[in-house]
C-alpha cells in the first residue's frame, strides 16, 4: 500500500513542491458566474476567525448527514424512503456546493490560502461525487444494476481524469464550455425536489403515456427514469472524452501522450470493481450502498493519491495496490463454488468483504491522516485553524 503505511506518502522534494504549488483554474461555467454574487454575499457572513478547511469538513458532514438518513431507511437502493429525506439531501447538496465555492473566497478573505486547501476541497469533493451518484441511484431506485454502475462509474470516470488532467497539464477543469459541475449540482437538486414532491413515482412515467405523438417512434418503456440516466451518463462521459483529449493533445510526443493514457490504469480496475459487483449475491441486493460505499472509498483513496502527487509533482503509479483489495471477495463469490461447497464459498466471500469493508476504511483514514500531518508539519499550519504554528 506503498510508503503512507508506514508514516509517509510524501516525499521530501514533494514538500517543497506543495509549498509552491498554485492552483489555476480551467474556466468557469455559466451557473458559476451566475451563482458567483450570492457566494460572495455568504462568505462575508462567515467569522474572519472560521478556517477554510472548517467550511469544508461542515459541508461534506451535512451532506454525510442527509445521504445517511436515506441509507437509514433503506440499503437495497430499491426501495422507497419518506419524502423528507429527498428534500433533505438536495437542500445538504445545495449547502455544500455552497461551501464548497466559498471555502477558498475564505481563505483569500483571511489571508490564510494554503495548498492543503486545496487538496481537503477537492478529497472532499472526491467523497461528495459518490454521494452524489449514491443519492442518485437511490431516488431512481435502480439498485444494483447495470444502470447504477453505469451511472456511478460515469461521474468517477470525469473526476479522476480532472485530478490526473492537473497532474498533466497544471489546470483544474470543472467545465466544458457553459456546462460544468455546478449545473450537474444545481439538476440534481431539481431531482430531489421533484422526488420529495412525487416520492419518486413521476420517475417510472413512461414518455409514451404523456406523449401519445412519440408511440412507434421511441420504445414504450423508455421512461423518464432511463432518461436521466442516459443523461447524466452521456454528458459525463462526453466530459472525460474532452479531459482525455486534452491532456493528451497537451504532450508533444507520443512517449507522453502514452504516459498520459497509461495514468488512466487505477480508474479502469476501479470501474472494473464497480462492474463484478454481483446483485445476484443474497447480501450484496440487501445492503447494496454500503458494498458500493466500500468501493467508493477505495476509489477515493486512489484518487486522493493523484491529488497529492499533482500537487507534489511526484509521479502518479499507474499501479496501485488498493483497487486489488476485493480480489478476495471476488475469488470465493465467482471461483469458489468450484473448490469450497456453495454454502461455504458464501460464507467466505461475505467475511472476505467485511474484511476489504474494516482494511479500507482503516487505509483511507490513515492515508488522510499521514498527507494532512506531513502537509501541516511542512508549512507550519494547522489544518482547522488559521493561526499559524509557533516555531521552535
Amino acid at each position: 500500500m506503498e510508503n503512507y503505511v508506514t508514516g509517509k506518502f510524501i516525499t521530501e522534494d514533494g514538500l517543497k513542491n506543495i509549498k509552491n504549488h498554485k492552483y489555476k483554474s480551467g474556466g468557469y461555467s455559466m451557473l458559476d458566474n451566475v451563482m458567483n454574487p450570492f457566494w460572495e454575499l455568504v462568505v462575508k457572513l462567515m467569522p474572519m476567525t472560521l478556517a477554510p478547511n472548517m467550511i469544508t469538513l461542515l459541508g461534506v458532514i451535512i451532506n454525510f448527514a442527509l445521504y445517511f438518513a436515506m441509507f437509514y431507511f433503506d440499503r437495497s437502493l430499491t426501495a422507497e424512503v419518506p419524502s423528507w429525506t429527498y428534500f433533505g439531501f438536495g437542500i445538504g447538496l445545495f449547502v455544500y456546493q455552497t461551501l464548497d465555492a466559498i471555502d477558498g473566497k475564505q481563505a483569500r478573505r483571511t489571508g490564510s490560502s494554503s495548498p492543503l486547501g486545496q487538496l481537503f476541497d477537492h478529497g472532499c469533493d472526491c467523497l461528495s461525487t459518490t454521494l452524489v451518484a449514491l443519492a442518485l441511484v437511490h431516488t431512481l431506485k435502480l439498485g444494483v444494476t447495470w444502470q447504477s454502475k453505469l451511472l456511478i462509474g460515469s461521474l468517477w470516470l470525469p473526476f479522476y481524469l480532472a485530478q490526473l488532467l492537473e497532474y498533466h497539464v497544471g489546470l483544474v477543469r470543472t467545465n466544458v464550455g457553459v456546462i460544468g459541475v455546478t449545473e450537474g449540482q444545481l439538476a440534481q437538486c431539481a431531482v430531489m425536489a421533484v422526488a420529495g414532491f412525487t416520492k419518486g413515482e413521476v420517475f417510472e412515467i413512461t414518455f409514451v403515456s404523456f406523449l401519445p405523438v412519440l408511440e412507434g417512434v421511441i420504445p414504450a418503456w423508455l421512461n423518464i427514469c432511463h432518461a436521466i440516466v442516459g443523461f447524466t451518463v452521456i454528458s459525463s462521459i462526453v466530459f472525460a472524452g474532452y479531459l482525455v483529449i486534452e491532456m493528451v493533445v497537451q504532450k508533444e510526443t507520443i512517449k507522453g501522450k502514452l504516459y498520459a493514457l497509461w495514468g488512466m490504469n487505477p480508474i479502469i480496475l476501479m470501474l472494473i470493481n464497480l462492474y463484478l459487483i454481483d446483485e445476484n449475491d443474497p447480501f450484496v441486493s440487501k445492503n447494496a450502498a454500503v458494498v458500493i460505499l466500500v468501493v467508493s472509498v477505495i476509489f477515493t483513496l486512489v484518487t486522493t493519491k493523484v491529488i497529492i502527487s499533482s500537487m507534489a509533482l511526484m509521479h502518479v503509479r499507474s499501479f496501485q495496490l488498493e483497487p486489488f483489495l476485493f480480489a478476495g471477495y471476488y475469488y470465493f463469490h465467482y471461483l469458489g463454488p468450484n473448490s469450497f461447497p456453495e454454502a461455504k464459498a458464501a460464507e467466505y466471500a461475505y467475511y472476505c468483504l467485511i474484511a476489504t469493508f474494516v482494511i479500507s476504511i482503516i487505509l483511507y483514514f490513515r492515508f488522510v491522516r499521514v498527507c494532512i500531518t506531513q502537509i501541516t508539519a511542512h508549512l507550519g499550519i494547522y489544518c482547522f485553524s488559521i493561526k499559524k504554528r509557533k516555531e521552535d
